[in-house]
């Protein structure tokens, strides 16, 4: 087998996280009871700044209501038309900074640098360009502090299946309270009426956020900065993905919420803020097996950058609570999950702050390692200052202030790996039909002659290929999924830790004899088979003898009426000790089908016709009487035919 290591990085924010795409988990014994862990980390330091008078310069001129109310448009070029002139325009010349308000044609007010005026009959045109805080004042200071709720949501706009509640089932009072409801994040098919090739999202997220701003300017330069955002925040999602997907990345801006516009007062000088954070749900990684995690989070977030003497200084503070119940997961693949809420605040509607905050649990596992599975829990903060408003020297600035990862939880005991291989030696055996083995029925045409067969030594696993042996095919790339995770009785199988270590189903000749290559060998031939399962030193009725079939010994008859664990039923192993050689689930073998095959067999070795439409398969399942049960009996099906009560093993050569 492959010693390359099967990783699950399953990186969620917040959520009850169900992959119902293949794969086995952990036993339930490993991970029952809910634990609770609490992180508080980074103290913040908030620092003191001094308020200074306001001092406008002379050539700022803030233009008043009556003259906003005849602008009449403004450009993307910004260029400003005002339909009449008045006294505040004719005192304006090139070089002079405007400021104004909110305003019909100026919703988000203006701070612009006049470069040209010209006039058209009643019509003054500006020329303008952006101008910067510093222009407009010899000193002065911004101030806003405040917590966000529902009532300064202006706009929204969210994609099917996210609904703002606004306060309704919140924990947080004033807060942000988001449903979503099976937003398809994936459709593999485009088609959203087929559901089983779809990802999905599910749950519920609350955000409280609380703005601090302040600048300090002094000699038409920033002096100090405070810029930070505080969210609380609880979060539950679900995460299902029902479709094999590889090295994908998805994001989805789910809503965009806008809030009203505010003013800042620096003596007449209107600075107006808007505040924007647009909702993003965002996953990657590599889908392929199963994995179940149910996590709460509730976070209390400070992220924030400070700017005093020419220098950036990060600030944050965190407190942070995981409510859990370990994972359920099988081995391979990965995935990343997250909400991401940036926020930023925008001077004039085009620069300033912005802070995002992204709290995350994670999942990693390698089947090979010890302990295979840990989980984490962590938060990711950036902040930064998009400067050019606040002062043309500045620049841009961004910083990651918050970067912590704990861990939460580990397995205690490893999966169960792939089961140990049993030595066939070389040696000759009685195949096929004996009249006194037939429980009192004729022996098959198919199933005679009655001849000698002389096979090489020979591997063949002690049990059927399990769910979780399956999956590690899978997870690496070389096997496809079942056609079906289900089974007789059971929605949830291949995908559920529960059924682990019981045989792999709906999986057709092509894609058993795909794993038993990446596993380094092939399929049995039918020969090595009936060897295997019947002895070299006699003829057997069943692999235990001829002792009558019962349910102490073998899964059949609807004795369970679905498959049991490989390995349930030592009492009915074979001479060489391999399990479930008859009942469970009937086994691929190599061969083709031919009927007459026994009469023209050769001695030593034989693989089976050279071409065929059939591929033979051996022993009984759990719902085939007795006679189908012993150890000469032929099945057949196409190479695609995938069953319920169909799986297989895998033989090898003696040096692998």
């Amino acid at each position: 087998m492959k010693e390359k290591l099967i990783t699950v990085l399953c990186t969620l924010i917040i959520f009850s996280l169900v992959i119902p795409s293949g794969g086995t988990a952990a036993r339930r014994d490993e991970i029952q009871g809910v634990s609770t862990i609490t992180q508080v980390a980074l103290p913040m330091v908030r620092r003191a700044f001094k308020y200074l008078p306001p001092i406008v310069e002379e050539t700022t001129e803030v233009l008043p209501t009556e003259t906003l109310q005849d602008l009449t448009a403004i450009s993307d070029e910004g260029v400003f038309t005002f339909s009449e002139t008045s006294i505040t325009l004719e005192e304006v010349a090139p070089g002079d900074v405007i400021a104004g308000g909110i305003s019909t044609e100026a919703p988000y007010g203006f701070l612009r640098a006049v470069t040209a005026i010209t006039t058209q009959g009643d019509q003054v045109i500006l020329e303008t360009q952006p101008a910067t805080i510093e222009e407009a004042i010899q000193q002065g200071t911004l101030n806003l502090s405040r917590q966000l709720t529902p009532a300064d949501l202006e706009t929204m706009t969210a994609m099917p299946g996210v609904t703002l509640l606004s306060t309704q089932g919140a924990t947080l009072e004033d807060s942000f309270f988001f449903e979503i409801k099976d937003v398809v994040l994936y459709d593999h098919d485009q088609d959203l009426a087929t559901e089983d090739d779809q990802i999905k999202a599910n749950g519920s997220f609350e955000l409280a956020p609380d703005i601090d701003f302040n600048a300090v300017y002094a000699d038409n330069t920033l002096q100090d900065l405070v810029w930070s955002m505080t969210v609380d925040e609880t979060t539950e999602l679900e995460f299902v993905a029902e479709v094999e997907l590889l090295n994908f990345e998805l994001s989805y801006q789910v809503a965009s919420l806008k809030m009203g516009a505010i003013v800042i007062w620096v003596g007449p000088l209107p600075a107006v803020l808007l505040i924007e954070m647009p909702i993003y749900l965002r996953l990657d990684g590599k889908v392929s097996v199963g994995i179940t995690t149910s996590v709460i989070q509730e976070a209390h977030i400070t992220a924030g950058l400070s700017y005093a003497d020419g220098t950036w200084s990060p600030h944050a503070d965190l407190a942070n609570s995981f409510t859990y119940e370990p994972p359920r997961l099988s081995a391979g693949g990965s995935l990343k999950g997250y909400i991401d809420p940036p926020l930023g605040l925008l001077l004039y509607g085009i620069a300033g702050p912005f802070a995002a905050v992204k709290p995350y649990l994670s999942l990693e596992a390698d089947i090979f390692a010890d302990p295979w599975w840990e989980l984490y829990g962590g938060l990711d903060a950036t902040v930064g200052v998009r400067a050019e408003l606040l002062g043309h020297s500045l620049g841009e600035h961004t910083e990651t202030v918050i970067g912590y990862k704990i861990l939460l939880a580990q397995a205690e005991t490893q999966p169960p790996l792939p089961g140990e291989r049993v030595l066939i030696p070389a040696g000759s055996f009685q195949m096929g039909c004996h009249a006194d083995h037939n429980i009192g029925q004729p022996c098959e045409t198919d199933e005679l002659p009655l001849h000698t067969v002389n096979l090489s030594a020979y591997l063949i696993d002690q049990t059927e290929v399990t769910n979780l042996q399956y999956a590690l095919c899978v997870a690496d790339g070389a096997c496809t999924p079942p056609t079906s995770y289900s089974s007789n009785t059971r929605t949830s199988y291949y995908d559920n830790p529960e059924y682990t270590d019981y045989p792999v189903i709906f999986v057709g000749w092509d894609q058993a004899q795909n794993y038993c290559t990446w596993a380094g060998g092939s399929l049995p031939t039918e020969a090595q088979w009936e060897q295997a399962a019947r002895g070299s030193s006699e003829i057997r009725t069943f692999p235990w003898g001829d002792a009558p079939a019962e349910c102490s010994l073998l899964n059949f008859n609807n004795c369970v009426g679905d498959t049991t664990a490989v390995g349930s039923y030592p009492a009915g192993a074979s001479p060489y000790g391999l399990w479930d050689m008859a009942g469970n689930v009937y086994e691929w073998v190599s061969d083709w089908y031919s009927g007459t095959y026994y009469s023209e067999s050769p001695v030593d070795n034989p693989t089976g016709p050279a071409t065929g439409s059939l591929k033979i398969m051996r022993g009984g399942g759990y719902g085939s009487t007795a006679y189908f049960q012993r150890t000469a009996e032929r099945g057949f099906g196409t190479v695609d035919y995938a069953h319920r009560a169909i799986g297989f093993r895998c033989a090898y050569l003696p040096d692998r």
